[in-house]
Parts: C-alpha cells; structure tokens; sequence
C-alpha cells in the first residue's frame, strides 16, 4: 500500500501503472514530487507522471455527505463476476449501460442491447432504504470495482440522476448516472 503525504491528484491510467509495476516489487521505495511531477522509484524502476498545476476543481461537492435515500453493502468480487454476465452482451463496448436496481436483500443487474437482447443477474447484498434503481456506466462500474481490495464496498445514493458513491471506508469513487 502506496501512503504518500499530502493530497496530490494522479491520472487513473497512472494509478493502474504504478500498481501493475509494484504489485510484485518488495520494499521500500523512493517518492518524491514537484509542482508539476511524482516519481516513485522502487525495484529499480522509477515512474514519472505530471500533476495537475492549476487548482482541481471542488470534488468533494459532489459526493452526497449522507444516504438519504439508499445504502447498500454488498460483496464486491460477486458483484464483478455477476457485471461481467450481465453486460457480456453489450455490443456497446465503451459503456455497457446496466441498470442497477436495488430490491430488499438483492441487487439486480440489468443490461439490455438492441442487437443481442437482454441480461440480468442477481447478487445478495444488505440494503437500506426504499428500493430504487439507477442507470449507469458498467465499465465506470468495474473499474471502480477493481481498484478496491476489500471484500465488501457500500453503494450510496440519494436518487437515479444524483451522483453514485462507492467506498469501502477508506476510498471513495463517484460515476454519474446515466441520463
């Protein structure tokens, strides 16, 4: 686990980068930063990526400071392999829209493609709040999915058009619902 200080903003392409390269590297490493750059440096290799200069735009707006209206946990390796069943016949390979609809004790995934038909697939979660659902991006989806090791993450929303949270408790990732 990558700890550095202070809050700096790195590209997701970065991010995937440096945990394939130092997934399999032991030790202690080398970070260091500029107004412009990161590097890390560890195993002998050193990755090198631009910052962004100016000031990044207020996030932390967008993310809903409580569920008001659903809370789910669920388990996140059953819920990448039932996305990757559900969305498999998308022809539309760049958002794979699936329609995640939350029931008492269930989550249903949803997928539909004007060539190939439609999907579902069920996994058992822990819901709160009234059942609902929300459109969104199934690839935005897994790979947010991917970058978490815990076992479970919580789902919080506050209605089909606000923005989707995903956390495990330490992380947060945001999609947007698909209008």
């Amino acid at each position: 686990l990558l700890k550095v200080p202070g809050n700096l903003i790195v590209s997701g392409e970065t991010a995937d980068r440096l945990q394939k390269l130092f997934d399999k590297t032991s030790g202690t490493g080398k970070f260091f930063s500029t107004l412009g750059e990161v590097s890390l440096s560890m195993g002998g290799i050193t990755v090198t990526s631009r910052l962004m200069v100016d000031r990044f735009p207020a996030y932390q707006s967008v993310i809903p400071s409580t569920p008001d209206y659903l809370k789910c946990v669920i388990g996140r390796l059953p819920l990448l392999e039932a996305l990757s069943r559900a969305t498999a016949i998308s022809s539309a390979a760049a958002t794979k829209q699936v329609e995640v609809v939350f029931l008492p004790d269930t989550v249903r995934l949803l997928s539909m493609d004007a060539s190939s038909g439609a999907a579902a697939d069920e996994v058992a979660a822990d819901v709160a709040g009234a059942p609902g659902s929300i459109l969104l991006n199934g690839t935005y989806l897994v790979e947010a999915l991917r970058r978490y090791d815990s076992e479970k993450v919580a789902f919080e929303m506050r209605g089909d058009s606000s923005p989707f949270v995903i956390t495990d408790g330490e992380h947060v990732n945001v999609i947007q619902p698909i209008r």
